[in-house]
């Protein structure tokens, strides 16, 4: 059967940029400063207020402050703080630290950020508390681009806390491309809830053998010879194991008819896949040669054929998608043909994707979806 889909979103991403990015903003300062290479608040020269926190304090300028809307809002109304010469700043938030307060107050004075991939979820955390809209955009490209097995669960949570959904959506997608071909038992694990119930719900996740793949890999998750489910962080992760689809896996473990084609396709070579009939009574063989992907309705007659059709004409849904991932998991090829429905007669071949002309990056992952109609 065809799994249920949803739209999770998918974004083109470049795989020649580079991993740390020196990015720039554009802030307008009302005064015009003195071009140096060490910022002005360090010099502490004409400063009118002292900002004290996590044990450090700065001698910044009201006017640059202002930039930020957190400060803005703290000088311009009617606070405690509005006045004072010295502030206190309370910080809640412990991915916040000292030398990102340093880099931000100096943003504002230099105009640029360094924001290395290694300290964007600290910078994205002390710009989302001083409501820099403008660096927190910049800290979204450079996760985009380094979104990897290293990065993917703390990227997923800082995007949820700080508000950037296009990088969560972007996290669901690279565990749906990667999840049961390069995550490592450690990664599972830390993987959370959410967005693992969103990778096993999706009809998008690119699954290379059958749906009993799914449930083995769920049961690694278990804690030192106690099954995961029976302990108590376990008990959270039920509702994951309940997207799996049990009717699939019932159909792989039985032996009967199957419901998708997988695999990888390499260049320069040739290969077909068959979906046997059994309780359908018919062979469905997909085909690749000479980048075009056909179907064909394969008839008793045939030297390769196992076929027990005896209707002339059949009907199926299906759904093919191709991907090719790089060595970080991010995907550089991507092709979909969507949900469509065909007949085909007996010995009939039908072309349902022809990849002539267009870059494509071997080797590319294969999965196909189908649901016979009657």
């Amino acid at each position: 059967m065809i799994r249920q889909t949803q739209d999770n979103g998918r974004t083109g991403i470049s795989s020649s940029w580079l991993i740390g990015l020196c990015l720039s903003f554009l802030m307008p300062l009302p005064l015009t400063f003195p071009q140096d290479d060490e910022p002005l608040f360090l010099r502490r020269e004409q400063s009118d207020v002292r900002i004290r926190a996590l044990g450090e304090e700065w001698n910044v300028h009201r006017v640059c402050l202002c930039q930020s809307t957190y400060f803005a809002s703290m000088f311009r109304g009617a606070w405690r703080e509005t006045n004072m010469d010295t502030i206190e700043l309370q910080i809640p938030d412990e991915n916040i630290d000292r030398e990102a307060l340093h880099e931000a107050f100096g943003a504002l004075y230099r105009g640029s950020i360094f924001i290395p991939s290694g300290r964007v979820v600290t910078i994205l955390a002390t710009t989302s508390m001083l409501q820099l809209d403008e660096v927190i955009w910049q800290c979204g490209e450079v996760m985009k681009v380094t979104i990897r097995a290293q990065t993917l669960c703390s990227y997923d949570y800082s995007a949820e806390s700080y508000g950037l959904q296009t990088i969560r959506t972007m996290c669901l997608q690279w565990l749906l491309e990667n999840m049961m071909t390069q995550c490592s038992e450690k990664l599972l694990r830390e993987v959370s809830q959410d967005l693992m119930k969103g990778v096993i719900d999706s009809s998008e996740l690119l699954v290379m053998g059958v749906e009993m793949d799914v449930y083995t890999m769920l049961k690694k998750r278990d804690s030192e010879g106690t099954p995961f489910l029976g302990t108590e962080q376990g008990r959270a992760f039920v509702p994951v194991f309940q997207q799996l689809r049990f009717a699939y896996i019932n159909c792989d473990t039985t032996r009967r008819e199957q419901h998708a084609v997988r695999g990888q396709l390499h260049r320069h070579k040739q290969c077909s896949w068959r979906w046997e009939g059994f309780n359908f009574s018919w062979d469905l063989v997909v085909c690749y040669a000479n980048q075009h992907i056909i179907f064909w309705y394969s008839a008793p007659n045939k030297s390769y054929s196992l076929g027990v059709s005896l209707l002339e004409q059949r009907k199926v849904a299906f759904h093919l998608r191709l991907s090719s991932l790089d060595r970080d998991g991010r995907a550089v090829f991507r092709k979909d043909t969507g949900y469509h429905m065909l007949s085909l007669r007996e010995d009939q071949e039908l072309e349902v994707m022809n990849l002539e002309n267009q870059y494509v990056v071997f080797p590319i992952h294969v999965a196909c979806n189908f649901l016979y109609l009657h």
